[in-house]
């Protein structure tokens, strides 16, 4: 039997559809249609009855909205805020955009980063100027300065929400997309389902895709990233990939060359992403089943997660001291919330604590003469400034003077990577029209948030999902109203 090739397996996919055939009886029309409910779906509604649209509906196939943007940690990056500055941080966007294709490795859509870098200053100023104020400032994977603002993302979907109610935008939640209805001046509605009902639902002006990723569904993670099977999926519960097989049969692609990488930080079993952290960018260090290093710690969470799962039995070890502990809580809010049961004499089982090094390797179950030799040699190189091992000269992307692992209590936590989302998807241009093979748009379909592509390249920078979410979801709207 010959290999089929990707295309083919994802029409594989397409086909085993089992509402594809269904007949619906109603047709409600609107003069758009949004499908999802996350940061990037509310963001396109608000801009496009802004832009003149009034009879707006925003599907959600779940019982809640929100979807990941509400489960995320709530990071937004930005550059030249007054946050930074009041920190004495000197930042810019062409710094930010360097960063982003460093990260991609070059392989990002350079038009849709600027986009991103240019425009996030104008999204995040509008959250503050609506009392959403970020709660904290921190450097995290992937950048040379501080930019990651730390903000409540349960408080940020509901600003987003009443600014939906004030506009009377309807927003139909367990309201399944199933199927892009056509005409012959481009995409017309949706066909869609709530429990044993099927209706098509029409819209004048397009529907806009921001249905998130399809971390959860196994056969398009298996097709497109066959390393990450094994990999624990942390993500919106409906990250199936509706609204990308919905594209691809209308003949959208997914953009070539990216990847699915998971996060390095999660304790052993994490069900959201308060079971996150990244204390190794406040001076952690990250150890194997031998007690012994094997990775450059102020690297990206993704690599370090792409390592991390070439280690025996894909297993682990975060460790570090008190000071570190407090210095990431200071700085992370869901660290705070994650490190704060100690301060309370509580020991949680995702961590161990000993009052020496010797003592937290053996309730880890490490060997506790490796581990210790291991910190020994560490802090040799933190006081020499010079990692002979790793090349670790900061604690991220070379922002941040290394710290020694001195101070008890000293604390391990075993650690695995985890797929968060998949920040790949979708071919669209500066407008957020998805686009064939030919590059010729699809009219009257757009896609924003998670679902696209070309943004993030080969690699992932902390806080850039969200932003994405929230500026290409206020172009998608704008755009849904420039070419109707």
């Amino acid at each position: 039997m010959q290999r089929r090739t990707v295309v083919e397996r994802i029409g594989l996919i397409l086909a085993t559809n089992p509402f594809h055939w269904v007949m619906a009886k109603e047709s409600p029309s609107y003069d758009l249609i949004i499908v999802g409910s996350g940061a990037a779906a509310l963001s396109s509604a608000i801009a496009a009855y802004d832009a003149g649209q009034k009879k707006i509906l925003v599907l959600e196939k779940e019982p809640i909205i929100g979807g990941s943007s509400g489960m995320s940690g709530g990071a937004i990056t930005v550059a030249g805020t007054s946050l930074q500055r009041s920190k004495n941080i000197t930042d810019s966007k062409e710094r930010f955009f360097r960063d982003m294709m460093l990260s991609g490795k070059y392989t990002n859509d350079e038009n849709l980063v600027r986009l991103l870098v240019n425009n996030i200053p104008i999204r995040y100023e509008w959250l503050v100027s609506r009392g959403l104020l970020p709660q904290n400032l921190m450097a995290s994977s992937g950048m040379s300065r501080p930019r990651s603002h730390m903000f409540n993302s349960g408080l940020l979907i509901q600003l987003l929400r009443g600014e939906l109610q004030r506009r009377n935008i309807e927003i139909k939640t367990g309201v399944r997309a199933i199927n892009l209805l056509e005409g012959p001046a481009g995409i017309t509605g949706v066909f869609v389902s709530r429990g044993k009902k099927f209706t098509n639902l029409l819209s004048k002006n397009g529907v806009i895709l921001a249905s998130g990723g399809f971390a959860r569904n196994q056969a398009l993670l298996s097709l497109l990233a066959p390393n990450m099977r094994a990999v624990k999926v942390v993500s919106g519960i409906g990250s199936q990939g509706d609204g990308l097989l919905m594209a691809l049969q209308k003949g959208g692609y997914i953009v070539p060359g990216e990847t699915i990488q998971a996060s390095f930080g999660f304790t052993k079993n994490p069900s959201t992403i308060r079971d996150f952290t990244t204390i190794y960018y406040s001076g952690a260090i990250i150890l194997n089943k031998e007690g012994k290093r094997f990775v450059n710690e102020s690297l990206s969470y993704k690599t370090i997660g792409e390592v991390s799962i070439t280690q025996a039995n894909s297993s682990s070890f975060i460790l570090f001291d008190e000071n570190i502990r407090r210095l990431q809580m200071s700085r992370r809010p869901v660290d705070n919330l994650l490190w704060s049961p100690f301060d309370k004499g509580m020991r949680p089982g995702y961590a161990v604590v000993g009052k020496t090094i010797f003592e937290a390797a053996d309730k880890a179950g490490l060997n506790p003469d490796s581990v210790n030799t291991t910190v020994l040699q560490y802090n040799s190189f933190v006081r020499n400034h010079f990692d002979p091992e790793f090349c670790r000269s900061s604690l991220t992307s070379g922002y941040g003077d290394l710290v020694p692992i001195a101070q008890s209590p000293f604390y391990i936590m075993p650690s695995i990577a985890a797929i968060m989302g998949t920040y790949c998807g979708l071919k669209v241009d500066c407008s957020c029209r998805v686009l064939k093979k030919n590059g010729l748009p699809i009219k009257g379909l757009y896609a924003a948030g998670e679902i696209m592509g070309g943004v993030h390249g080969m690699n992932y920078i902390t806080g850039t999902g969200l932003g994405k979410a929230l500026v290409f979801g206020e172009i998608a709207g704008r755009s849904a109203t420039e070419f109707s």
